[in-house]
């Protein structure tokens, strides 16, 4: 059991959620201390400067400043934020594509017990998620866009790399680990497993065509039928077809 205990902010516009929310870490995260509870951006603000939390869970939508705004007003950040929301998948996916964590309203215990997980996997000092890149694309994508306008952020060991979806030829599962295969020959492996980018990535273009393999088909070159169908990619790698997805990806290409 790891002894780390994490000192917590609560934002939140909506007294009932951050009474609910207190309760869930109280009775499911031993490990997160909550130093404040705040009733808007304002408050919050005031007690991140004041109480140098390790850990903020902010609401994004908040009448007199959003999270974003919040976020954008308090400067460079040393904490880890977890932005809690009940709103579209577009702002999901966006907080996805800026590789931000987050928690879905009403929240469950088992993903507080997945997010404690997630801390104690970043907590060799206080890493700064808040730069300003992720939260550029962050805001930028909270409004639908083509993927050549969208951005995704991406953690390779310690080094974030900021890309548009279009430099992204496919990803390629390898065990609990992904690779990102660039247009340009580069390849990135990302310690998150390939189903974790699916979920955010179909929204743009990109399209399951195997098990191991999510394909962004603007990429695609051709499609070679046959008993081992394959995709021809524009760089020329050749990528296996299953067959049970064949005719959904004739559909869309």
């Amino acid at each position: 059991m790891n002894s780390k205990t994490f000192k917590a902010v609560i934002i939140d516009d909506e007294q009932d959620s951050i009474d609910l929310l207190s309760l869930l870490l109280r009775e499911e995260c031993p490990e997160i201390e909550i130093v404040g509870k705040c009733l808007g951006a304002e408050r919050g603000m005031q007690a991140i400067h004041a109480l140098d939390p390790d850990v903020v869970f902010l609401d994004i939508v908040m009448p007199e400043m959003t999270g974003l705004q919040l976020v954008q007003q308090i400067g460079k950040a040393s904490f880890y934020p977890v932005f809690t929301t009940a709103y579209s998948q577009y702002a999901i996916n966006a907080i996805k594509l800026g590789a931000f964590d987050y928690l879905l309203k009403p929240i469950r215990r088992d993903e507080l017990r997945l997010l404690v997980s997630r801390l104690i996997e970043h907590s060799t000092g206080k890493e700064n998620k808040l730069n300003a890149e992720s939260l550029y694309s962050l805001i930028a994508n909270m409004v639908p866009a083509p993927a050549r306008q969208t951005k995704i952020t991406i953690q390779e060991g310690d080094q974030y790399h900021f890309m548009l979806l279009n430099e992204i030829q496919h990803l390629q599962a390898q065990g609990n680990y992904t690779r990102f295969q660039l247009t340009d020959g580069r390849a990135l492996l990302v310690a998150k497993t390939l189903g974790h980018f699916c979920d955010m990535l179909e929204l743009h273009g990109f399209f399951r065509v195997h098990t191991s393999y999510l394909v962004n088909l603007t990429t695609v070159r051709s499609f070679i039928k046959g008993a081992n169908s394959r995709l021809l990619m524009k760089s020329g790698d050749a990528i296996p077809v299953a067959r049970a997805r064949k005719e959904q990806l004739l559909s869309k290409i």
